[in-house]
């Protein structure tokens, strides 16, 4: 009898003890599972783009060397409910995940050239408008920065660059592009780009990875074999000039061409730390998002 009292006993405290051991596990995983919840902005699609959507955002996870993930599609919502095991900063990788990864290579044009187009309305309000919020008429350079602004007036500038009169003087295929990083003092530069040349883009990039030199951290990109001969004719033709690498429509990096270059490679820098050129080869290698998201 005694025997069977230790036993039963002994059943008891075993099964408190898994019991504990389970709460405890559940406790702790749910405890580490971050989640995050991206909503479409569209309100009707095909199905199938979340789907498509899911399988980018799972290879720029693990871009951002996040391996331990799932992810769920709740169409009922238009989301993707993202369950991640590892720790990381969400904040750092959201941007990545929601960026589109629309990339193309520029040709440019040079401040004093955007100049010469302009002369032809230095007395309009607009001309002298955009001065005064560019500043730039205070240096000549040839380089394809137009002028330096404080984000709060970019807003402003931008409504002065749609101006029907700049239209009138500047060519086709001329665009104003921003810079998507700040300056040292908090300003952001705004470039002058040629998009008459746009055959290289995402489609062309058969691999990115980041850079790590003593002085700086950048981002090597290798174009596919039949995009070798497209880089070479471009870098060829702007020795001396720059060429703007663009995503989402901001510049992100317009180093300047020394060489013609044959080897279908290109380095991007733009004094990134090392999250920032992860986040560009994120989004960089794996493709376009199919659908736009927010974070809910």
């Amino acid at each position: 009898m005694k025997l069977l009292k230790y036993f039963l006993l002994g059943v008891i405290i075993l099964i408190v003890l898994i019991s504990s051991s389970c709460n405890s596990l559940s406790k702790k995983d749910s405890k580490q599972n971050q989640i995050i919840t991206l909503k479409s902005t569209s309100i009707s699609f095909p199905i199938q783009l979340l789907d498509e959507s899911g399988k980018v955002i799972s290879m720029r996870l693990k871009c951002l060397n996040v391996n331990n993930f799932t992810i769920e599609n709740d169409v009922e919502n238009s989301s993707l409910v993202i369950s991640i095991e590892d720790k990381v900063d969400i904040p750092s990788i959201s941007s990545s995940l929601l960026a589109w990864g629309k990339v193309n290579f520029f040709e440019t044009y040079t401040r004093d050239e955007t100049i010469k187009y302009l002369e032809k309305i230095s007395n309009s309000d607009c001309f002298q408008k955009l001065d005064e919020l560019l500043g730039f008429s205070k240096n000549s350079n040839s380089t394809a920065t137009f002028g330096i602004a404080d984000v709060k007036d970019t807003s402003l500038i931008n409504q002065y660059l749609k101006a029907s009169v700049l239209k009138t003087v500047l060519p086709a295929d001329f665009r104003f592009m921003w810079s998507s990083q700040f300056t040292d003092d908090h300003k952001l530069e705004l470039y002058t780009i040629s998009n008459s040349n746009i055959t290289l883009n995402e489609s062309s990039i058969k691999s990115s990875s980041i850079d790590k030199n003593k002085d700086y951290i950048g981002v090597l990109i290798e174009f596919k074999e039949n995009s070798w001969s497209q880089w070479e004719s471009i870098t060829k033709k702007n020795i001396d000039r720059q060429i703007a690498f663009v995503i989402d429509g901001k510049v992100y990096s317009a180093p300047m061409v020394r060489s013609a270059i044959s080897s279908g490679k290109a380095e991007i820098t733009g004094g990134f730390t090392e999250s920032e050129a992860r986040n560009l080869v994120a989004f960089i290698s794996c493709g376009l998002l199919p659908l736009e998201f927010e974070v809910k």
